[in-house]
């Protein structure tokens, strides 16, 4: 998965659970605020896991080994 694409399913999820809790007739202040934290800290994490993981590559990289 892309970071582009991890973006938009944490947005997606936030769109969606602030929409049923809406039709839901759910205290919106007391759901949303936790769901909201917990969506872009699983964003977040996985953003700054893709970047570690990419620089490790770089650092290590060995042009002998392309292609295998």
């Amino acid at each position: 998965m892309k970071k582009s694409q991890a973006f938009g399913w944490g947005l997606l999820s936030v769109l969606a659970t602030y929409a049923s809790a809406i039709i839901a007739g759910a205290a919106v202040t007391e759901l949303y605020g936790p769901t909201l934290l917990a969506i872009v800290g699983l964003t977040t994490t996985y953003i700054g896991g893709n970047v570690a993981d990419n620089g490790v590559k770089g650092k290590f990289y060995n042009p002998a080994l392309e292609g295998l």
